[in-house]
Parts: C-alpha cells; sequence; structure tokens
C-alpha cells in the first residue's frame, strides 16, 4: 500500500459495502420481474458484482489522496478506498 498520511481500516468498508448494498437491492429487484422479461443476465451479474464488491469491502481501507497539512494540526485531501493489494485486474 502507498504511503499515506491516513489509513482507517474499518471492517466492512462502509464506502466500498454502500455500493454493494446498491447492486443488490438492484438485482433483487430484477429476480422479481416475470419469467422471460429478458433480465436474466443483468440480474445474475448484479448478484454476482454485489457479492464481489462485499468481499472487497472488507479487504479495503479508507485512505486519504493528495492529503494537504493546513498548518494547525488539520488536514484534508480526497477520501477514498483502497484494497490492500490488487486481487485481479479487470480485461476488456
Amino acid at each position: 500500500m502507498k504511503d499515506y498520511k491516513y489509513i482507517k481500516k474499518e471492517i466492512p468498508n462502509p464506502q466500498i459495502k454502500d455500493v454493494a448494498d446498491q447492486f443488490y437491492d438492484t438485482s433483487e429487484l430484477l429476480w422479481k420481474q416475470p419469467p422471460l422479461s429478458g433480465v436474466l443476465i443483468p440480474a445474475i451479474v448484479n448478484t454476482v458484482f454485489s457479492i464481489e464488491l462485499f468481499l472487497k469491502s472488507l479487504i479495503a481501507n479508507s485512505v486519504i489522496k493528495d492529503y494537504t497539512d493546513d498548518g494547525d494540526g488539520g488536514g484534508g485531501g480526497i477520501v477514498t478506498a483502497e484494497t490492500e493489494k490488487q486481487i485481479h485486474k479487470p480485461t476488456l
């Protein structure tokens, strides 16, 4: 992991879990559609992706990128989630 001035470990990572929950909620809506409605593959993809994101939420840290110190003990930057190691790289 890069040398960040701010790293916070919270299991599960709330930022990633929130996105996982959104994909899961969408998959539930798709699974409720009647047979032959044409949403089988999107339902499967949303379900699988929500599981993958939830698993990633278990190994992610919150970090502040581009941290700037304002001089009086405070500072800030862009808060994001980053996994401790790259598991796989998506390919097209």
